[in-house]
């Protein structure tokens, strides 16, 4: 893939307080604008290094992508070691990247790069397979996965505009290290961690049926289902191994049906749910975690901004849960 194309990337300037007392000093510049210390900055850091953050529209990685869909959001953390490892996460129907940012900059902290993919996400799976066989939730979550023609062409397809993305990424910042997340013009799964709340959780489950990705991180997901039992494709083998399969949750949002499917899945047989409002990190090992936080949207909690809890410096009380899930090395 080739480009000449001008990204959104980073000017300096105080956006939001920080994550683990790190300052958070980065705002996306308009587009096509000149920005000081653009994809070069991490080298320009030094020791101390920096939170980088882009703002890039799917329309700037690739022209074929309708203009005006929301951005994705792209962070680097310099100031830890780098894992290697890219985390990709795909919001709820919807959402967008932009109402995660506490948790893709948590996830950055611990040494992955981080990827707030903008997908074809509305209207909802279930919604779209109303009435229709459960065979149907497999077909719609492949179109959008792989653009298969069926509503979604391949240019807006989750696959293509994750590869055009991370190949501007090496394109303009070579140095930060995005082209070892690529296989020619795919994804390199094996060093990709997906995480998705709700609709975005069940494409990051059918996804690693399909393909050995690093880690599975389900946020309130997945929730196909037909005739009230788990749709065919959640129960079939998968190629990405039990052990990499991780849920956060809440109760009381299909609490019981979830965890029951995590354990027909595979991965829930690893360890016992965990609550993590009573148990610190590393949580006994669990692959499952829950919290019992108060709120009037269980559903959303555990990973969006707006409904964050924070502690008394203002962090999210669910940061440690966040790393733990992401694979925090320390």
């Amino acid at each position: 893939m080739k480009y000449s194309l001008s990204l959104s990337l980073v000017c300096a300037a105080v956006l939001y307080g920080c994550v683990n007392d790190r300052e958070t000093a980065v705002v996306p510049c308009e587009m096509d604008s000149d920005c000081p210390g653009e994809a070069g900055s991490s080298a320009e850091a030094g020791s101390t290094g920096e939170l980088i953050q882009y703002v890039i529209s799917g329309n700037e990685a690739d022209p074929r992508v309708s203009s005006g869909v929301a951005p994705n959001y792209v962070y680097l953390d310099t100031r830890v070691a780098p894992q290697n490892r890219l985390l990709v996460h795909l919001p709820g129907s919807f959402g967008n990247p932009s109402k995660a940012q506490r948790f893709l900059e948590v996830a950055a902290g611990t040494g992955v790069h981080v990827v707030g993919l903008k997908y074809n996400n509305s209207p909802t799976i279930g919604a779209l397979c109303r009435n229709q066989p459960p065979s149907c939730y497999e077909t719609v979550r492949l179109d959008i996965i792989y653009g298969n023609g069926m509503r979604i062409d391949e240019a807006h397809s989750i696959v293509s505009r994750l590869s055009y993305l991370l190949s501007v990424l090496d394109e303009r910042a070579p140095e930060e290290g995005w082209g070892q997340f690529l296989d020619g013009d795919a994804p390199r799964w094996s060093k990709i961690a997906l995480s998705g709340h709700s609709q975005g959780g069940g494409h990051a489950a059918l996804i690693a049926r399909d393909h050995v990705l690093d880690r599975v991180i389900l946020f309130n997901s997945p929730t196909d289902a037909g005739n009230g039992l788990p749709v065919p494709w959640l129960l079939e083998p998968h190629l990405t191994p039990d052990a990499s399969y991780f849920a956060f949750i809440h109760p009381a949002d299909k609490g019981i049906y979830r965890t029951q499917l995590y354990e027909l899945m595979g991965f829930g047989e690893l360890a016992s749910p965990v609550n993590v409002d009573t148990t610190p990190q590393p949580y006994n090992g669990a692959h499952i975690l829950y919290t019992q936080e108060t709120t009037d949207n269980a559903h959303a909690i555990v990973i969006t901004d707006s409904l964050q809890p924070l502690d008394e410096d203002g962090q999210p009380v669910f940061a440690s849960a966040w790393r733990y899930l992401v694979g925090d090395t320390d």
